[in-house]
């Protein structure tokens, strides 16, 4: 749950400052409509109850107002009802006093950006859905990531963003059992955008799958910007299938830095009139 602790400041950092705890779950529902005992018995058993729940792949409509999960109530939503498979979802603790506001929301139902805001400071929550690497390409799937953070970078400071979500490629060659030629593409995403993967940030061993339909893959992850004021402290898959048919729920634990910011200033000085500036002599 939200909590709020000290820490000491990177070096070069003079005292401590105060960081916001905040506890992220996403689960890939590969389309099931979840029934309210089942959301509730696999909150019961969950490790920690999180702040915020994303889920993808939900298959909801535009005006579906769904039953509220045991202290949890959906404040962000985005849906596609010309594809299957698409929808995403976050639901956030009622005892979680933060207020979330919709950013963008993709029109294939496929990427959802929320910005949070919490009594000192905010940040944001990037959910996505990426497209098979092996369906589109490397360059459409290059495309995709190209372009969903393009559109990131003017909503938000991409400084305070968490990406959690299921890209379709594993970021290392031992994150997926069966190899395929399409597995190094979204590393290589990663390197353009200036994205730093989970592996990156916490230690997850190899081995470990969050995707188990065929030999196992680990395509279920999350990922800030290598100059993010963020910082994922631990990171587990919940061995659970109660959620969804074959995904692990991905458990987070964030530490926000609870430092106030402001409207960012200008540097720009009015220009002077024309009179106060020196004449200037042409020669030939």
């Amino acid at each position: 749950m939200t909590t709020q602790s000290k820490c000491l400041q990177p070096e070069g950092g003079e005292g401590d400052y105060v960081y916001v705890q905040q506890g992220v779950m996403f689960v890939n529902c590969n389309g099931r409509r979840l029934r309210q005992e089942v959301i509730s018995r696999a909150l019961r058993l969950a490790p920690r109850p999180p702040d915020f729940i994303c889920l993808i792949e939900t298959n909801t409509c535009r005006w579906e107002r769904p039953a509220k999960w045991l202290n949890y109530t959906r404040v962000a939503h985005n849906w596609q009802n010309l594809h299957t498979n698409r929808g995403v979802e976050i639901y956030k603790h009622d005892q979680c006093p933060y207020k979330t506001v919709t950013v963008a929301a993709s029109a294939e139902g496929d990427a959802l950006l929320v910005q949070v805001y919490t009594q000192d400071t905010n940040f944001g929550i990037l959910v996505v859905h990426a497209p098979h690497a092996r369906k589109i390409g490397w360059k459409g799937y290059a495309m995709y990531w190209l372009a969903l953070w393009a559109n990131v970078r003017r909503q938000i400071d991409p400084r305070r963003v968490l990406m959690v979500g299921d890209v379709n490629s594993a970021f290392r060659l031992e994150d997926r059992k069966a190899q395929r030629p399409t597995d190094t593409v979204y590393q290589r995403a990663c390197a353009t955008l200036g994205l730093k993967d989970l592996c990156q940030l916490v230690d997850v061993p190899t081995g470990t799958w969050s995707c188990v339909a065929g030999q196992g893959t680990r395509i279920d992850t999350a990922a800030l910007t290598e100059w993010s004021s963020l910082k994922i402290m631990r990171a587990s898959y919940w061995p659970s299938t109660l959620l969804s048919d074959h995904h692990y729920p991905l458990l987070l634990m964030v530490h926000v830095p609870a430092v106030r910011v402001g409207k960012p200033g200008t540097e720009c000085y009015p220009r002077l009139p024309e009179a106060h500036m020196l004449p200037i002599h042409l020669t030939a």
